[in-house]
């Protein structure tokens, strides 16, 4: 926010917060996608009612949460270092 004048302040912050609540709602949708593709559905629905417990064979069931986690961890780390490349190359080409 120092680098914008004080009367647009205000509009700079309006823009950062929208940018943040877009990658909020970004960032969850993805975590779902994901967490699909290594479970099935009803695993994941059984996950975010708290019945998870009743689950059948649940060595495997949490072997592929654990798995999930660890892919949506990776896609956000691959994000961030992609997200810093443009403000270190618009650095170094000054």
């Amino acid at each position: 926010m120092s680098s914008v004048s004080p009367y647009r302040r205000g509009v700079a912050a309006g823009i950062s917060t929208m940018l943040v609540m877009s990658g909020s709602s970004f960032s969850i949708g993805m975590v779902f996608l994901i967490f699909v593709q290594f479970m099935p559905l009803y695993q994941v629905q059984r996950i975010f009612v708290g019945s998870y417990t009743s689950i059948s064979n649940s060595t495997l069931f949490i072997n592929n949460f654990i798995n999930s986690l660890h892919f949506i961890f990776f896609i956000s780390a691959m994000l961030m270092i992609i997200s810093i490349i443009p403000p270190l190359l618009r650095r170094f080409s000054k």
